[in-house]
């Protein structure tokens, strides 16, 4: 049972982790775009 708990937390986190690269490059490809426009 508290394996299970540990797993979800870590699968979360490793979430969390994805969408913070994806909305930093995301960020960086929209501040190239401005910059080229």
């Amino acid at each position: 049972m508290y394996d299970v708990f540990i797993a979800e937390v870590k699968f979360i986190f490793d979430n969390l982790a994805v969408n913070e690269e994806t909305i930093r490059w995301t960020a960086r490809r929209a501040d190239a775009a401005g910059h080229a426009r």
